[in-house]
């Protein structure tokens, strides 16, 4: 997935991502060929991660 396909799943901007990925808050990325990708697996995982209980 790229970063423009995270930033619409997440429905966050573009520069927000390449933030989050400079202060390491987001997913594992992986770099091929010069490009920065993801893995769904490892979205999926930071998503879960991030996840919080409200009522707890």
């Amino acid at each position: 997935m790229t970063i423009a396909e995270l930033a619409k799943m997440t429905r966050s901007s573009v520069p927000t991502v390449y933030a989050n990925i400079k202060r390491g808050a987001g997913p594992k990325i992986t770099k091929i060929g010069g490009k920065t990708l993801f893995e769904r697996s490892d979205i999926e995982a930071w998503i879960a991660a991030a996840k919080t209980d409200r009522f707890s």
